[in-house]
């Protein structure tokens, strides 16, 4: 099995001070532990030169909420990839439900983005998941079916190229409803035969990786930690406050 992951999505919460000092302090608490390559830190994109300077001797991974498409050119507002490549950045956060539904982001934008991270050789992590209303329909399945197979499509992978899939239910996310662990480990099983029906079985052990996001915090962690299938957590709000935090890295890494 693939190895498990945490990533902390701070979205914009921080300021760049309280980042750089919660980043020093979760490096600190983390520094004699050998899994810690697995955790991923995604600050704000004004944090990200910062934490690259603080993470300079450290094993934890810096991650980058989104990225462009292109690798440069006159697109106002947007961030390169070749920047982000040159502060060490080695994880992007791809289609994160919040820029699906408040930016409008597609899955073909998503596709684009993708296949530019994975000429890059970074890690990209694609985010999936359904609303409410779909849900309360019980097309959640088909729903996740497309959004995969649009996201998915022309997506080949080199020998040492993984994609983390995110499933995040947009109805969980920062509401405090938690899916309960065994309807996340059966969805995640669900998303991972679809991967199989677009590629194989081999691929889809082998080259992609099946977290959750959505309320992830201490009174849901150990209860997800339990089953193999879910192979680690995006974590939002509970990223901010460093024990909680440290404890949900405890429990999906050891």
């Amino acid at each position: 099995m693939n190895n498990r992951y945490v990533i902390a999505n701070w979205k914009m919460n921080l300021s760049l001070n309280e980042s750089v000092q919660l980043a020093k302090k979760i490096n600190i608490r983390l520094m004699k532990e050998i899994w810690r390559r697995q955790v991923v830190i995604c600050p704000d994109f004004l944090s990200l030169s910062s934490l690259s300077l603080a993470f300079s001797k450290s094993k934890l991974n810096l991650g980058a909420q989104n990225v462009f498409w292109q690798e440069q050119g006159s697109y106002t507002g947007e961030v390169s990839i070749k920047n982000l490549n040159q502060l060490n950045v080695n994880t992007i956060i791809l289609g994160h439900s919040e820029r699906r539904t408040i930016l409008k982001e597609s899955s073909e934008m998503i596709n684009k983005k993708l296949k530019l991270v994975l000429k890059y050789n970074l890690n990209p992590i694609v985010c999936i998941g359904e609303n409410k209303e779909i849900r309360d329909k019980g097309r959640e399945r088909s729903f996740l079916k497309k959004q995969l197979k649009e996201t998915l499509i022309d997506i080949r992978l080199k020998k040492n190229q993984e994609i983390i899939i995110a499933y995040e239910p947009i109805w969980a996310i920062g509401t405090g409803k938690n899916m309960p662990a065994k309807e996340v480990k059966n969805m995640l099983n669900y998303i991972k035969e679809e991967i199989a029906n677009l590629y194989n079985k081999n691929i889809a052990n082998e080259k992609f990786v099946f977290i959750y996001g959505g309320s992830v915090d201490t009174s849901n962690i150990k209860s997800l930690a339990k089953y193999s299938d879910i192979q680690g957590v995006l974590v939002g709000g509970a990223s901010l406050k460093l024990n909680s935090f440290i404890k949900i890295c405890k429990n999906i890494l050891e």
